[in-house]
Formats: structure tokens, C-alpha cells, sequence
């Protein structure tokens, strides 16, 4: 199944810095990405809340860089759809393979793209970084700051094909490696006609109050906690394979499985993970008939980013069992361990902040300002001059002649043979 061949093709995605082209393939085939496209488009959108929540769940068991290119992908392609016929025709019956889109809207720390209004559009140039999937994703999603004849500045995302950026050689990481998530840049300004140009709101606050997510995916919040679950749930896999067959480290007992401490590890860590399923499973039920914000402050969004921190937990409580061996490149531990926690170090999934703005909201304490981005403390940096990665390696190659396959999944079909190793 595809959580096996996932786990399978681990080291080499880690090896390669990205997904190869055998894995987004087999994803494509399995009708992943077509979750970003509407079923008017061809695509999967909507099924249901509990539907994506498996999904995510099987994928992150398989490989977490994995999980976490498709929700970046389905995220960023799904809104393409409120942004006209034009535009939405052009990403999503494009015959592309694999992801549609990649990109990164805004970074304080990082540089950012300005354009400049001119007659049908814009022309934009600038740098993009922490672009996920972007090595093979058919379009940019980019935010830019455009500076208007009249002196202002206006903020707004742009959709740019893969023709006119470069990417570079810059994702060089101990963890998430196979997220692939290198910069996008444009050293010389290119044209992006009216219909690919979006206003854009840069109020972080504002949009965590609506739980982060587009209008277009009411159940955004729930893919990460889904995926750190399931990543909880492959390593606990992984974990019970390696206690059954080694002996502890200057302990008395002829198997780590024979200890009494492994083995209360191993019943909590199960019950641990049982219960973040069956918490992600009620809620997805209750989206489907209410609204849970999962706010920026609020219990909810607090609590969905609790789950990523114990699952993250845990999972490193099975490596330390393990002990030096999960330090290699290859080990699936070491990696499931190393994936979680570099996924918690993601500006959004940070809990210690969410649940502090929680805990003033329960004292009724106002912040000390309030947070968010606004276009004043964006001063565009504009940094083009970077190190172009060049593919070179016919595992991650892409060609612009790709032809997307029509995947039939009546029912519960092909997505649902991950559980399959």
C-alpha cells in the first residue's frame, strides 16, 4: 500500500531534499492532490471532514514531509477556485502531475516580492522562502507588495508559472527534509496579468481567527494534528518491531520488550494516540454541521496544536528507548522523531504561543499589542541573487509535458488503500 512504499522511499526522499518523482506520482495516482481541485474542475473537493482526516492520519504513518506537501498543496490550490474561471481553468485543468501549486506569501525574517502596477497587471520580481513542494509544483503562489502610481501600497498574492521563477538551492535541514520547501525567486520583474492578482490581507490575527484557513477548507485545521498522529502512529509501528528484537543496554531482560517500563510506555503511548483519533474524529463530525473557529486564543485552535506537542512527544519518548541508534540517517525512528519535531518549530504550529493568548483570554487580560503583520512592517527586502538549484538527478526531474491521469475513486477507493503496508 502507499503508507509502506511511503516509508519505503523515506531515505531517499530525505537524500534528495524532496519528494521523488516515483512518490508524487504514486500520490497523483492515488488521487491526493486532486483534493485542491473542485469536483466542477475534475477534481475530489468536498468530501467530508472525517474522509480527510484518515487521509491525513494514513499519510503522515507513511512519511510526515510527505502529509505535510499535500495539505501545503490542497491549501493553496483549493482557493484558486474563488479567483475566476480564467484563472481557475488555467491551474486546474493544466494536465500537470503532481502538486499544482507552491509558495509563501509573506516573511518579516526573509525577503519578499514587490511589483510595480502596470497597464493588465503587475510586474513582479522579489523571493519567496519556505515554499513547500515547490520543486514540483506546476505554480508559484506568491504575495507581493505592489508600490501604486499614487504613492500607497497595496498588498496582494500572485499566481506565476513555473516558467517564470527559479528556485534555489537553499533547503539544507536536519528535519522535514523531504518537504522540499526551497525559496522561489524572480531576479528580473515578469508580467502577471490582471487575473492572476488577488488582494491580500497580511493580518496574522485576523486570520487566525478564522482558524487559518480558507474559506474554500473549513477543515484545515484538522490535517497537521491528523498527520502528527498518524506520524505518532508509524513510529509506534517502527518502535514495537525493534523491542521485540533487541536486547537493552546493560539491563537484565533478554528483549527492551520484556521490560515493565517499555511495556507502560507502549500501552500509554497506544492510549495517548487512540485518544488524539478519537478527539480529531469528533470534530471533524461536528464541522460538518457547525462552525469551530480554532482561533488564534480560543480552546479549540488551542487545543488542536495540544495534539501536535504530545504526539511530537511521544513519538521522541520511543527514540530514547531506542537510544544512539535512532541518530542514523536511515532510521525510521530517528526520522519520525527529527520529522515531528521540526514541524512544531512552524511559525503557525507553535503552541506555546497559542496558549498563552488562551490563557490571557481566560483571565480577560488584553495582549500588550496586537498580533499580526500589517504592510508597515513589511519594507520590502528584496533579495534575488541565490544559488539556482539545478536538477540533475532523474529521481526528481520534471518535464512541462506532463499529462495528468484521471483517477476514479467511486466510494471509498483508492485513497484508502494507504492502511495497507
Amino acid at each position: 500500500g502507499l503508507v509502506g512504499f511511503l516509508r519505503e522511499r523515506s531515505s531517499e526522499i530525505d537524500e534528495v531534499g524532496t519528494l521523488t518523482r516515483d512518490v508524487v506520482e504514486a500520490l497523483d495516482e492515488a488521487g491526493v492532490y486532486r483534493l485542491g481541485i473542485p469536483r466542477e474542475f475534475g477534481g475530489l473537493n468536498p468530501i467530508s471532514a472525517r474522509e480527510q482526516v484518515e487521509m491525513y492520519f494514513q499519510l503522515g504513518r507513511g512519511n510526515l514531509s510527505a502529509a505535510w506537501c499535500v495539505q501545503v498543496e490542497v491549501s493553496g490550490a483549493l482557493p484558486v477556485q474563488d479567483w475566476g474561471e480564467r484563472a481557475a481553468e488555467e491551474v486546474y485543468r493544466g494536465g500537470h502531475v503532481g502538486p499544482l501549486t507552491a509558495g509563501s506569501l509573506f516573511n518579516v525574517a526573509h525577503a519578499v516580492g514587490v511589483a510595480e502596477r502596470v497597464d493588465g497587471g503587475l510586474m513582479v520580481h522579489g523571493s519567496w522562502s519556505f515554499c513547500s513542494g515547490i520543486r514540483a509544483a506546476a505554480w508559484l503562489e506568491a504575495g507581493v507588495t505592489c508600490n501604486e502610481p499614487d504613492g500607497t501600497q497595496t498588498n496582494h498574492m500572485v499566481l506565476i508559472p513555473r516558467s517564470d521563477f527559479k528556485i534555489a538551492d537553499d533547503w539544507h535541514v536536519s528535519g522535514m527534509k523531504g518537504s522540499g520547501s526551497n525559496s522561489a525567486y524572480i531576479p528580473e520583474p515578469v508580467f502577471v496579468p490582471d487575473y492572476r492578482i488577488q488582494p491580500l490581507m497580511l493580518d496574522i490575527a485576523a486570520e487566525l481567527e478564522d482558524g487559518g484557513a480558507s474559506t474554500a477548507d473549513p477543515f484545515a485545521g484538522l490535517y497537521v494534528p491528523a498527520m502528527m498522529t498518524g506520524a505518532a502512529q508509524g513510529a509506534l509501528e517502527v518502535f514495537v518491531e525493534k523491542i521485540k528484537s533487541r536486547a537493552p543496554w546493560g539491563q537484565p531482560y533478554p528483549r527492551i520488550a520484556d521490560m515493565p517500563t517499555v511495556q507502560m510506555l507502549l500501552g500509554h503511548v497506544d492510549a495517548r494516540i487512540y485518544a488524539a483519533r478519537t478527539a480529531l474524529d469528533s470534530w471533524a463530525e461536528q464541522l460538518q454541521t457547525t462552525t469551530l473557529t480554532g482561533g488564534f486564543g480560543d480552546r479549540f485552535g488551542t487545543a488542536l496544536l495540544s495534539i501536535n506537542i504530545e504526539m511530537r512527544d511521544l513519538i521522541v519518548e520511543m527514540r530514547d528507548v531506542i537510544g544512539s541508534s535512532t541518530a542514523a540517517q536511515d532510521d525510521a525512528l530517528g526520522r519520525f522523531a527529527q520529522d515531528a519535531s521540526t514541524l512544531c518549530f512552524h511559525g503557525v504550529h507553535r503552541y506555546g504561543w497559542w496558549a498563552e493568548s488562551y490563557g490571557r483570554s481566560l483571565l480577560d487580560i488584553d495582549p500588550p499589542q496586537q498580533p499580526g503583520l500589517t504592510s508597515s512592517l513589511l519594507a520590502p527586502k528584496v533579495v534575488t541573487t541565490h544559488t539556482e538549484l539545478i536538477e540533475t538527478d532523474p529521481r526528481v526531474i520534471w518535464h512541462s509535458d506532463s499529462v495528468n491521469r484521471a483517477v476514479d475513486i467511486p466510494g471509498r477507493g483508492p485513497l484508502y488503500e494507504m492502511d495497507e503496508l
